[in-house]
């Protein structure tokens, strides 16, 4: 098995079932202890790991119980259905490894009685965490990222990882720090013991490198428009930190504006807009339009005046330099396309002074 995303949630237990289904009363039922927590997702601070969703990342003991005291319950833990020479439940199962959980209640005469209870349990005993993604949880990055890979637990063994899209082996490199990734791929990671054998599932991710820049401050900043967006061309698009042309702010008619607030008072010195350039090598379109800053929202001041612009549009966008300005908000007014009614933002990014 490998947790690339969000698993499957744990069947319902029989109990809660009976409630509906009177045939599911005197079933097996089973309390996990050890699950990787919901809200945590095995996620750790500004980084990225396995999904919870019935997993567990070093040990899981699981109680099982039965509304008849006088049959037995037998199991099994390889995914085969329990049988009269099954073991007989008697204390809470341990679990350090994946496992498919079998449960069946028996009779006096060791004949199947009630209804198989059956639950597979995922061992994921890695936690990895990236820095230089464009956000915690988010596989996409700049121009590299950091990918640190643990053993939950400080569990003892050997990590091993591949790049080419196969499952990590006992021949494998070795893990021995930090590995850094500068361009799109995919990484997997596997836990082995002492004697070459893999322990519980494969972590799998693949990163995408995008073209994001950290050191832009306008990224994830609230922003605020003219009205007239178009169903799914958000105004957050232009600001979240991803050059992505299928993704911007879409307005009309023009004029509209677009603001965002950088939360302090910044002097900038430059402003790199985006517009939509029509494709790779661009279509021929133009965009007119202003900067402005402002220290309040109220006051502003043009620091650059493209009305006249008949520059195309391109994926190098429009860069400009100004002199330093102070300021909290900053405004793009889209005053003209030239190929249709409509203006379209695909990202802001302003830059202060060094």
């Amino acid at each position: 098995m490998e947790y690339t995303g969000p698993g499957c949630p744990q069947p319902r237990a029989l109990d809660e079932l009976a409630v509906l289904l009177p045939e599911f009363k005197n079933s097996v039922t089973a309390v996990a202890d050890g699950l990787i927590p919901q809200d945590q997702a095995g996620v750790l601070t500004d980084g990225l790991s396995a999904p919870a969703d019935g997993g567990f990342a070093t040990r899981l003991t699981l109680t099982l119980t039965s509304s008849d005291p006088n049959q037995r319950i037998r199991y099994t833990i390889d995914g085969s259905a329990p049988a009269a020479s099954s073991p007989a439940y008697a204390a809470p199962l341990v679990l350090t490894d994946t496992a498919t959980v079998m449960a069946q209640r028996f009779d006096a005469q060791d004949r199947p009685a009630g209804y198989l209870w059956h639950q597979t349990y995922e061992c994921r005993p890695l936690v990895v965490t990236a820095e230089g993604t464009v956000a915690p949880q988010d596989l996409r990055f700049g121009r590299r990222a950091k990918v640190t890979i643990q053993s939950a637990g400080q569990r003892a063994g050997v990590i091993r990882y591949a790049f080419d899209g196969s499952v990590p082996t006992a021949a494998s490199p070795a893990y021995a720090g930090p590995i850094t990734i500068d361009k799109s791929t995919s990484l997997k990671a596997r836990l082995f013991d002492g004697a070459g054998k893999p322990v519980g599932s494969t972590w799998s991710a693949t990163f995408q490198q995008v073209d994001y820049d950290p050191s832009n401050i306008t990224c994830r900043k609230p922003v605020t428009t003219s009205g007239g967006e178009r169903d799914g061309f958000y105004p957050q698009l232009a600001n979240d930190g991803i050059l992505d042309p299928t993704q911007y702010w879409g307005a009309q008619p023009a004029p509209r504006w677009w603001q965002v607030d950088l939360g302090r008072s910044c002097a900038l010195n430059a402003i790199h807009l985006y517009t939509w350039w029509g494709g790779e090598t661009g279509d021929g379109r133009f965009y007119q339009y202003m900067l402005s800053l402002s220290e309040d929202g109220t006051h502003w001041t043009d620091v650059v005046d493209a009305s006249a612009n008949q520059a195309p549009a391109t994926k190098d966008g429009y860069r400009h330099q100004f002199p330093v300005t102070k300021a909290r908000f900053l405004r793009v007014t889209l005053l003209k396309n030239s190929a249709n009614p409509a203006v379209h933002l695909v990202e802001v990014r302003a830059f202060e002074a060094k």
